[in-house]
């Protein structure tokens, strides 16, 4: 794998790991299956959960349901949904179901898949997939819904999730970025960010690839392409003018892990189109690809 890659301006995952290291590491993660990769996403996210957990019963030794949900909550999310959910998610008397986001995830796709609502699954979760795993708080779904469906896809999901008819409509019309579902029984949230009409977004869902665990074939779903996964995270950067090093850490690992899968051609060509060549420039080269 080494000889294969031009490490002049190589940058690892972490300060503290070799390059020799992390090309055993990864050159392991680039012989596990789908099922073997999906098993280990959710042993991390589960990890990371029990620590959240944790830490509430050692803040609050004593409380009962209703307090742990309230803490959990605003571990989770912030403030803002906590004092929402204080009044609206709540039930005193069940206590909170742990589920991670890509269990809540195969709960939103069998809905969507009812209504025939094309979607793919995005962020980090495509990152830790497609690249390296790690700990994600939530799940991003990009999925394609017009105005018309809006009646329809409230009614199907409002049983199951807390979903504002408002939140809906200004995330079809452009108002606002995304949409967010909640579960009532875990409270873990959903991303939905609805797909627009310009090509880049009409490539995404075009290209969109069936994820199949091979343990679980009836457990399929969509997943953005590694490139559009790339190209993604490198849009959001320049939109935030940020410099997120986990962001910027997920683009490297999908890079190094893919590197010998990836339509280069396509990179670059949208790389020009979405303004952001001299990022993926600079990517490609700390991932070692040329």
């Amino acid at each position: 794998m080494r000889s294969h890659l031009n490490l002049t301006h190589y940058k690892t995952q972490s300060e503290d790991t070799s390059i020799d290291a992390e090309l055993m590491q990864f050159g392991r993660s680039c012989q596990l299956s789908a099922s073997q990769k999906l098993a280990f996403l959710k042993r991390i996210i589960q990890r990371g959960l029990k620590l959240v957990c944790w830490g509430i019963h050692q803040q609050s030794p004593n409380g009962d349901n209703l307090t742990f949900k309230q803490l959990y909550v605003r571990r989770r999310w912030g403030e803002l949904f906590a004092t929402y959910s204080d009044n609206n998610l709540f039930d005193e008397r069940e206590p909170l179901m742990i589920e991670d986001p890509i269990a809540i995830a195969y709960k939103i796709i069998d809905k969507l898949n009812l209504l025939n609502i094309p979607y793919y699954i995005g962020g980090s979760v495509a990152s830790s997939l497609q690249g390296e795993a790690r700990f994600t708080q939530d799940i991003d779904l990009v999925i394609y819904l017009e105005l018309s469906q809006v009646e329809v896809f409230i009614e199907t999901f409002s049983s199951d999730f807390y979903v504002s008819d408002v939140a809906v409509k200004d995330a079809i019309l452009g108002v606002s970025s995304y949409l967010n579902l909640i579960n009532f029984e875990s409270l873990e949230k959903a991303d939905i960010f609805i797909s627009r009409s310009d090509d880049f977004s009409r490539s995404q869902m075009n290209r969109r690839q069936l994820y199949v665990p091979e343990e679980n074939p009836e457990q399929a779903f969509y997943l953005c392409t590694p490139e559009d996964t790339i190209l993604q995270k490198l849009v959001w950067m320049r939109i935030a003018q940020n410099e997120s090093q986990k962001q910027w850490r997920d683009i490297l690992g999908v890079l190094k892990i893919q590197r010998e899968r990836l339509d280069l051609d396509y990179l670059w060509q949208w790389s020009e189109y979405l303004n952001i060549s001299a990022s993926l420039n600079q990517a490609i080269q700390q991932s070692g690809i040329m």
